[in-house]
């Protein structure tokens, strides 16, 4: 199963950020470059990345876009609360926000160039952001016992299947 292999990640991920203790330390997420290079696209850094302040700075950005569009600033900022708690709480808020924000979409298409992160390639897209709006959010909130983990694996799963 995907999210089995979750503890060797997080381990990996602890290597990786033991070996550059200078990065923990500053303060703006696009002063590291070269630790992003080894993502392959924006989807691929909201789920394995570890770099709360650049989520949050796009879920900021998303909920932006939604106030512009009406939705609820209630909800949102709340949200927005939420993803400020922790690493995994800010990209279950990332994967939410970005299965309703069509400008959000668009940019994870794009990607950040100016933080090498590539843009989810076009072919992989449409089939992601379908199952994310078909079955994983879907089949998350029909469940109230369901945890911020079960939502990042069903999105795991999306993203690989895709």
């Amino acid at each position: 199963m995907i999210c089995d292999h979750e503890t060797q990640t997080r381990q990996q991920a602890a290597h990786m950020h033991s070996q550059a203790p200078s990065e923990r330390q500053q303060s703006d997420p696009a002063a590291a470059p070269l630790r992003l290079q080894r993502y392959t696209d924006l989807v691929h850094f909201a789920l394995w990345g570890g770099q709360r302040d650049l989520l949050l700075r796009l879920c900021r950005l998303s909920v932006h876009n939604l106030q512009q569009s009406g939705k609820s600033a209630e909800v949102l900022e709340r949200m927005l609360r939420r993803a400020a708690m922790g690493l995994q709480y800010a990209r279950a808020v990332f994967f939410l926000l970005l299965n309703i924000d069509i400008v959000m979409k668009q940019d994870v298409v794009k990607g950040v160039p100016s933080l090498n992160i590539s843009g989810l390639h076009g072919a992989r897209a449409p089939g992601f952001f379908q199952a994310l709006q078909d079955d994983v959010v879907p089949a998350w909130q029909r469940n109230e016992f369901e945890t911020t983990e079960t939502l990042l694996c069903a999105v795991k799963r999306a993203y690989l299947a895709s």
